[in-house]
C-alpha cells in the first residue's frame, strides 16, 4: 500500500455541460471549463437537518444553475464550498 500525496488542487478544474441538472431549469447546452471558485452550494428541504446538499456552478452564457457530482470535485474545495454556505445561511 502507497501513501497517498495530497492533491494540489490550486489549478483545479473540470468541463462540464450547462444542463440546469437538478434546479429545475433547462440549460444552455454550452461546455464550459469550472474552477474551484466557481463552485458553491445549493440545498433543498425545509429544515436543516432533513436538507439535501448539491455542489453547483451558474452558466457564464445563460445564467441557469447545473448541479455537479461531488466525485468529480476534490474534498478540499468541496469543503470550501460548505464552509461559505454556511456562514451565509446557517450561522
Amino acid at each position: 500500500m502507497e501513501k497517498l500525496e495530497k492533491v494540489n488542487t490550486k489549478g483545479w478544474e473540470t468541463k462540464q455541460r450547462c444542463t440546469g441538472k437538478g434546479n429545475g431549469e433547462r440549460g444552455c447546452g454550452e461546455q464550459i471549463l469550472v474552477t474551484k471558485d466557481d463552485i458553491y452550494v445549493t440545498s433543498r428541504g425545509y429544515y436543516k437537518s432533513c436538507k439535501e446538499y448539491y455542489y453547483t456552478f451558474r452558466c457564464p452564457k445563460c445564467g441557469r444553475n447545473t448541479n455537479i457530482s461531488g466525485k468529480y470535485i476534490p474534498e478540499d474545495i468541496k469543503n470550501r464550498a460548505m464552509e461559505e454556505y454556511r456562514k451565509m445561511y446557517m450561522d
